[in-house]
């Protein structure tokens, strides 16, 4: 379950994430107006969302002194709250997404090796190559607006547009210019938000499948040391989650909304069944069938 999650202490500190979101995008667009003469809505949300994900394109930029102390006043907590309101935005999501995109790298995958050999592989190695498949297809969605915005440009202009633009570098050499490629780059910035976190999910898949971690570790499912490998999970006991909720650390609700969350990235391929039937054997009794009535 390590596996493309978001921090879950981001929705019960930002319980109002999408207001904040909104109220960092106007923050931002009130700095815009400040620094331009003739103002245009979509070049302001496009000002707004290049400077709150410190993307910094450098191609509109407060000049006076009066606009740079404003600049400095909003941006500097906007970037922060915005950053974390938009992901907490997305977190209900989040999960469900991942578990497409899990699907639609494994059937692309398997177009090429098979069904089979794609379910053999560790769930970590999956997860690993639908990380880079994910970070290919941000560079290659920054590298096709480029190239729609300047239709002169090299594959190279393009691809180190969009490796800039992922990366949050924008050193301000390369940026877009028309209209329309800024209406879309509205929509593209905030994804290179999850470029970390793609990252270190492809870093973490890799240490696990290639570092003999037994995280992720499907290769023994279906053999006789899946039996074992059971026995070693089975860590946690209804005591134990029975003592949780009696200080207040896990709630039925909480279990059982764990729950039907596992079985989701078990579907993806993201979790063992070993580790589910662990989990099953220990929830049931405590949450009395709550975490069923979930499903």
């Amino acid at each position: 379950s390590q596996f493309f999650t978001i921090p879950q202490h981001i929705s019960t500190t930002m319980p109002s994430a999408p207001a904040v979101l909104v109220g960092t995008t106007v923050l931002g667009l009130l700095v815009y107006l400040a620094i331009v003469d003739v103002p245009n809505i979509v070049d302001g949300l496009y000002y707004s969302v290049v400077a709150l994900t410190s993307m910094g394109y450098g191609d509109i930029v407060p000049v006076e002194q009066s606009d740079r102390l404003l600049a400095s006043v909003v941006l500097f907590p906007g970037v922060a709250l915005f950053s974390s309101a938009f992901v907490a935005t997305l977190e209900p999501v989040t999960t469900r997404i991942a578990a497409l995109w899990m699907k639609f790298v494994g059937a692309v995958v398997s177009l090429h090796i098979g069904r089979a050999r794609w379910e053999a592989c560790r769930p970590a190695l999956r997860s690993a190559i639908a990380a880079a498949l994910g970070l290919l297809a941000l560079l290659s969605w920054g590298a096709v607006l480029f190239r729609w915005d300047h239709p002169d440009a090299t594959w190279i202009d393009c691809v180190y547009f969009g490796a800039m633009s992922v990366t949050s570098v924008g050193y301000g050499d390369l940026y877009l210019r028309g209209a329309a490629p800024r209406a879309i780059g509205i929509l593209f910035v905030p994804t290179t938000l999850f470029y970390g976190t793609l990252m270190s999910t492809l870093g973490t898949a890799f240490g696990c499948a290639f570092m003999g971690s037994d995280e992720g570790d499907s290769s023994d499912t279906g053999t006789g040391n899946d039996k074992k490998r059971e026995e070693k999970l089975a860590t946690v006991t209804e005591k134990d989650l029975q003592a949780a909720r009696e200080e207040g650390k896990l709630s039925a609700e909480e279990i059982a909304r764990q729950a039907f969350a596992l079985r989701v990235l078990v579907r993806a391929g993201l979790v063992s069944a070993a580790d589910l039937t662990r989990c099953d054997a220990a929830w049931d009794p405590v949450t009395k069938g709550s975490s069923k009535k979930t499903q």
